[in-house]
């Protein structure tokens, strides 16, 4: 960190390295400065999200999820279904209500663009 201070990645990945040394508060710490450091890095606050699911702070997941998801696009609700870090999240009645919104939003929104519903171009 001493070298790339302003490296919000960095510290969503150090949440869990400190997380899993004991030091939670400080990967709190470290989790609210990579969503700060840059708040256009979705990725970055998509990886806090998934912190903050292992530590049980489940409501903040979601908030964090509610506001990168949209960003990120379908292939990221498609990575969630399989991703394990969600998997605190999954009964949770506002998760499922956010991934049943994107997948509506962003299905419209993809097959509105040109894209076929396989995969593929339309008419290919």
């Amino acid at each position: 960190m001493q070298l790339y201070p302003d490296d919000g990645a960095a510290y969503a990945y150090g949440c869990y390295i400190l997380h899993n040394l004991g030091l939670d508060e400080r990967a709190l710490q470290w989790a609210e400065r990579a969503i700060t450091i840059d708040p256009e890095d979705y990725n970055s606050h998509y990886n806090v999200a998934c912190f903050l699911a292992a530590i049980g702070a489940v409501e903040k997941a979601i908030d964090t999820l509610q506001h990168c998801v949209p960003q990120l696009g379908l292939q990221q609700v498609h990575w969630m279904a399989q991703d394990v870090d969600m998997n605190p999240l999954r009964d949770h009645p506002r998760y499922l209500a956010l991934i049943e919104r994107l997948e509506l939003s962003l299905g419209k929104a993809e097959s509105q663009s040109g894209r076929g519903t396989e995969g593929r171009p339309s008419g290919a």
